[in-house]
């Protein structure tokens, strides 16, 4: 089963629970975490044991322009909807940092000026932790190719696993969207506060519109603020963890260490699989 741990926002705690969550399956079942958090991965500083398997480098093509071909024409530049081409009087300017590697300029090209070279983007790194396997994505500083780098994370697993865990880019833009896609399930994560409520809301509708399933994980959350309970009752979302705000979790969570050797929660973990178990059927 594949379960992305989303959210509307940066800093609710998604990290933090799917690591976690993913120590804790570890404990019963061969388990996959990927970091799809390519633009800053930090996942792999929670699991000190992880031992590289594997490095790839990553990259994509963009367009190299034959000058003795072109004519000047400005097709391409007509057709590139990222504007990463530029006509001028001598030639037409690449800015690779914007090509999307559509290769619709290929494509109109009259006389076939346009070839491709590769462009390094980033590297994808695969690590063995006793049952726990990761594979983290990460992008190269400047880059903008999120998405390629998310796909290629999910195209390194060749192996069968029992459960596989998506740690996914926060918000609701593209990213999260190519991140979530595949998922059997998603869990969202939200803060009980009036800013994670209005990003929450953003993250509920992109999954409703992509027909996903999904339930909401409440963290840090403390008593007489039901903002997020409210919610999740008046649109009938379920509820798949209540997760207390509690000192020693952000003093252990600060020095990289794991929360499921506390035995609260460890028992917060079960029951948030038992719950999207029970809601993924």
């Amino acid at each position: 089963m594949k379960i992305a741990f989303a959210s509307g926002k940066g800093g609710t705690g998604k990290t933090a629970l799917s690591v976690n969550f993913a120590l804790f399956c570890a404990e019963e079942e061969h388990t996959l975490l990927l970091d799809l958090d390519v633009e800053e991965p930090d996942v792999l500083n929670f699991i000190p044991r992880a031992e590289m398997l594997n490095k790839r480098e990553i990259s994509v093509r963009i367009p190299d322009i034959d000058k003795e071909k072109c004519d000047l024409c400005g097709n391409c530049v007509k057709a590139c909807n990222f504007n990463a081409l530029l006509l001028s009087r001598e030639e037409v300017k690449i800015f690779p940092q914007l090509c999307k590697n559509c290769l619709a300029c290929a494509d109109v090209c009259p006389r076939d000026a346009v070839t491709f070279k590769e462009k390094r983007i980033g590297e994808v790194s695969s690590f063995g932790s006793d049952r726990l396997d990761l594979i983290e994505g990460r992008l190269d500083i400047g880059d903008i190719h999120t998405k390629t780098m998310i796909s290629e994370a999910k195209r390194s697993v060749f192996k069968e696993y029992d459960t596989v865990i998506y740690d996914c880019p926060p918000g609701t833009t593209c990213p999260m969207v190519e991140a979530v896609v595949d998922a059997d399930y998603a869990a969202l994560v939200a803060e009980p506060t009036l800013f994670g409520l209005c990003d929450l809301e953003l993250a509920v509708s992109a999954l409703q519109k992509m027909k996903k399933p999904f339930g909401i994980i409440i963290n840090k959350s403390e008593e007489n603020n039901d903002i997020i309970k409210k919610y999740c009752m008046d649109n009938g979302i379920v509820i798949l963890a209540d997760i207390p705000f509690d000192e020693e979790v952000f003093k252990r969570y600060a020095e990289g260490r794991d929360l499921v050797s506390l035995k609260w929660y460890k028992g917060k973990m079960a029951q948030l699989r038992l719950n999207i178990m029970k809601a993924a059927r």
